[in-house]
């Protein structure tokens, strides 16, 4: 009982952590929650580090652009592309159409 009471408070350490993640150069992730801070802004700087190509979908369109040239400015050498997406019409009337997110990824390459 009391080693459950103690893993609580003092948990083991991570055996599989990021240094240990495949190369997901292939793959696409939609990250809710983008903005500047939290655990959205972390996963994204976590796949985009590992070449994954990357839609975030944040609430407010001012803060977006801030936290994707920000991203890109801390992780400056990597071959994943940063979509980003905004306002609350998205996220609420968001119908999953792979056409929409190859749209997306395709439109980004413009950018890059």
């Amino acid at each position: 009982m009391w080693d459950e009471f103690l893993y609580g408070y003092f948990p083991n350490k991570p055996s599989f952590t990021p240094e240990y993640y495949h190369d997901l150069t292939v793959k696409i992730a939609i990250i809710t929650g983008s903005n500047i801070g939290g655990i959205g802004i972390a996963s994204v700087k976590l796949l985009y580090e590992k070449n994954c190509d990357v839609i975030m979908v944040v609430r407010h369109e001012a803060k977006g652009p801030t936290a994707r040239e920000q991203t890109i400015k801390e992780i400056p050498n990597f071959k994943g592309n940063l979509s980003l997406v905004g306002g609350c019409d998205f996220v609420l009337n968001f119908e999953f159409d792979i056409t929409f997110v190859l749209s997306l990824h395709h439109s980004n390459e413009i950018y890059r």
